[in-house]
């Protein structure tokens, strides 16, 4: 199952993440160390400490930082989600996300979002991030779930963002979620109609 995407900074600091560029005789497309950095209201530098990598992906030549977040279908639960659906094969129904360009795309509010406000607008080496009230919007590519020969039924897809707890945030907003129900046509060919969904903030 592949879908869109969008993870929305609602705190009220910007989120920052930097590289370690390794030295000038490193290949450029080595995998280097992703800094956070937390500033105070005055953006002086109060915090910063190592927390992923930056990945170089040569199919799009930007650069990626690791371990963004989790996708996963889960099993339907009164008034909740419940635990992660295991496939018929073993495999489990999520997925770790590789955070595709982490800039900002639009604001919160829906109002314009004009390049010259844009805070984080390149993927190339140097700063990535979120700033505050705006949000950062990934396409199908590399959002998907395993959902091979799933039984039809109801489940929740979630996004979790920050789900190992590499980063500083605040942890009680980071998971979103979609209930669906999953049909089967005669062919065994999955539809998947939305019922109702959740976001934080």
């Amino acid at each position: 199952m592949r879908f869109t995407n969008a993870w929305g900074n609602i705190g009220v600091g910007n989120l920052e993440f930097f590289p370690i560029i390794p030295g000038v005789d490193v290949p450029e497309t080595e995998t280097q160390d992703s800094l956070q950095r937390l500033c105070d209201e005055n953006e002086n530098l109060v915090w910063t400490e190592v927390v992923s990598e930056f990945e170089y992906h040569a199919a799009h030549n930007p650069w990626y930082i690791a371990d963004i977040g989790e996708f996963a279908v889960r099993e339907s639960t009164p008034n909740v989600s419940g635990d992660i659906v295991t496939l018929p094969d073993g495999v489990t129904a999520s997925s770790i996300k590789v955070g595709f360009c982490i800039i900002d795309v639009y604001k919160i509010n829906g109002d314009n979002s004009p390049t010259s406000q844009r805070v984080y607008w390149d993927c190339e080496v140097t700063e990535q991030g979120i700033q505050s009230r705006w949000i950062n919007y990934q396409s199908t590519e590399g959002n998907e779930v395993p959902i091979t020969n799933l039984t039809p039924g109801e489940y929740y897809l979630t996004n979790e963002w920050n789900p190992t707890g590499i980063f500083i945030d605040d942890v009680t907003n980071n998971q979103s979620w979609m209930k669906f129900e999953l049909t089967r046509d005669s062919n065994g060919n999955a539809k998947v109609i939305e019922i109702e969904g959740f976001s934080p903030g």
